[in-house]
């Protein structure tokens, strides 16, 4: 046998260091473990904090997108999710499960979609209304659909308020004027069916004109109580004379803060009335006033007040010429002087909602106008709520399709405190909707447009625009009763748009 070599020294030596460079990684690795859980177990007891900011910032969540594979999960088992992933994850949840606006809201809607693909949370609401409320909130139309096509089906009827509700949830567009999506659209028209059978419209209504088959959506012509020829612009005055005089005769005497409100707005809303005070006629042009408020011209016999109905559209009517054009000019003055309030919801989204702000009326004015309507309105009508809400659509806003809401009367005290319910006894059936310019639809847009589901085409909507006339009221029924119209405020092209939404009451509690 051949005598056994010894390593060289050098070489022995290179072995050895190797070993110890070996144990000395091991031990940093373990060190490095042990200190990343201690990191994530003191990270989850505060975690809560800043996920606000991080929400709500112009980026998405930011998150550390290269994992360290040296990353381990609190049982010391390997992990591809960081650290840092693991807290922003944790805070993330936490934030969504404190506020469920933000959790049904657009920016986290792809979060929504992981969480119910996850086994252990596909628990479905208990009820038809609920789980279809949950799917058009999360935009999965064709699950939507096929509950809305079952409900129908078995001939199951929705309660009145579920109509109202789907169509909140669905919000059908995002942007722009209805039309530029079809899923949600196809949606709508399977939610109009089984709510509101009766609504189902003729292919051709009489006296109607079809301007457009875009598929989905049959544009009819606009209907006008008078054609638009001859218009006059529309004189506001917004002199520092005319400014100083309506400021000094109205005041917010009642305002919500801008998160109290429902939903929470990055700006208040403030409510104003008249505070009295001498005549002002004449005092300034264009500025009319009494002791008892805003005053109105008398009616122009040249200028009757007649009622129309919208044809193909049921339930709807306008009555014109309760306004005179002196009478909108005035109120323009007016809403320009006391200024229009930005309407931006905190959803992280673009707001396309118009400029806006709230009128506690006189009971003088209010009841002028009841006297000059009161014939016209169907049984039942005792008044209208004296809270207006005034409207300046400009280029881009929009009021995307949507179902009125139904109010109470408010008004004040003698004390001058505002009250929302004033009466206790009757609530609203109908809007009632002012104009107080005219608009060109087809050069400026513009129109209330009402969508109804087209008789022998599903999956199609027939769209019925109303053109904007100065000093005309359009009515049509809203809230829980049966025969609520699906409508939208259409986008507006070129110029302004000045309206007023208030509501027609009945004696009725609101069930």
């Amino acid at each position: 046998m051949g005598k056994k070599r010894n390593k060289p020294h050098h070489a022995q030596q290179h072995s050895n260091n190797g070993n110890l460079s070996v144990n000395q990684v091991k031990m940093k690795k373990k060190k490095k473990n042990k200190l990343k859980r201690k990191e994530l177990l003191l990270s989850q007891q505060g975690a809560s904090q800043g996920l606000q900011k991080d929400l709500f910032q112009d980026s998405d969540l930011e998150v550390d997108s290269e994992a360290d594979s040296d990353d381990v999960s609190q049982d010391g088992s390997s992990s591809s999710l960081s650290t840092k992933d693991l807290q922003t994850t944790l805070r993330t949840l936490k934030l969504l499960g404190e506020d469920s606006q933000l959790f049904h809201s657009a920016k986290v809607r792809e979060i929504r979609g992981a969480l119910y693909a996850l086994p252990m949370l596909k628990d479905k609401p208990k009820t038809a209304v609920g789980l279809i409320s949950q799917y058009l909130r999360d935009h999965m139309w064709e699950k939507a659909g096929e509950a809305l096509a079952e409900m129908n089906d078995k001939s199951i009827s929705p309660p009145l308020g579920a109509l109202q509700r789907w169509v909140r949830d669905c919000d059908a567009v995002d942007g722009g004027s209805i039309g530029d999506e079809i899923a949600p659209l196809r949606v709508l028209d399977i939610i109009l069916r089984v709510s509101c059978p009766q609504l189902i419209s003729p292919f051709q209504p009489p006296n109607t004109v079809l301007r457009e088959d875009k598929g989905t959506v049959r544009l009819f012509r606009p209907f006008s109580a008078f054609p638009y020829v001859g218009f006059e612009e529309d004189k506001i005055d917004t002199s520092p004379e005319s400014v100083k005089f309506w400021t000094s005769k109205f005041e917010i005497f009642h305002s919500v803060p801008a998160e109290q409100r429902t939903p929470p707005n990055y700006h208040p809303m403030c409510l104003w009335k008249f505070k009295g005070g001498d005549s002002g006629e004449n005092h300034v042009r264009n500025c009319k006033v009494t002791e008892q408020g805003f005053a109105l011209d008398e009616v122009d016999p040249a200028r009757p007040i007649q009622r129309y109905d919208v044809p193909g559209v049921p339930g709807a009517f306008l009555i014109q010429n309760v306004l005179s054009p002196e009478d909108c000019s005035r109120v323009l003055s007016l809403s320009e002087s006391l200024s229009y309030m930005p309407d931006v919801p905190l959803t992280g989204l673009k707001s396309v909602l118009a400029e806006n702000f709230c009128w506690l009326i006189s009971s003088h004015l209010h009841d002028t106008i009841f006297e000059r309507i009161k014939t016209l309105l169907p049984p039942g009508a005792v008044g209208f709520n004296r809270r207006w809400r005034l409207y300046r659509y400009r280029p881009g806003n929009v009021y995307r399709p949507h179902i009125d809401g139904a109010w109470p009367g408010s008004g004040v005290t003698e004390e001058g405190q505002y009250l929302f319910d004033a009466f206790g006894d009757r609530y609203s059936q109908l809007t009632m909707l002012f104009y107080f310019n005219d608009l060109k639809e087809l050069e400026q847009g513009g129109c209330t447009t009402f969508f109804l589901p087209c008789e022998g085409r599903k999956g199609t909507l027939n769209a019925f625009p109303v053109s904007p006339r100065r000093g005309s009221i359009l009515f049509f029924p809203h809230g829980d009763v049966e025969g609520s119209l699906l409508h939208e405020g259409s986008a507006v092209f070129a110029g302004s748009k000045y309206v007023c939404r208030t509501e027609v009451l009945c004696l009725t509690k609101k069930k």
